[in-house]
């Protein structure tokens, strides 16, 4: 697999789900539709959830993921 590729899919995956990386962990419903979309957009490739988790977070800590869109209801945005 091809890393550049892979992340790109990962980063585009990530917008459209538009929730935090920690959501997919806690929630594995989520973490399920986040890797079938990946999987998706990448041919069906059968992929293993373990690695694509673990990308997606090393793409966060090197902050490689774009911000959110999510609605803040009247709270500072920037204190997110």
């Amino acid at each position: 697999m091809i890393r550049e590729g892979f992340d790109s899919t990962l980063v585009a995956a990530y917008e459209d789900f538009d929730v935090p990386v920690d959501r997919f962990f806690a929630d594995d419903r989520l973490r399920g539709a986040f890797i079938a979309s990946v999987a998706k957009r990448m041919g069906n490739q059968k992929l293993d959830a373990a690695a694509v988790m673990r990308r997606l977070m090393n793409l966060r800590k090197k902050g490689r993921l774009p911000r959110l869109r999510r609605a803040y209801h009247g709270r500072n945005a920037r204190s997110n």
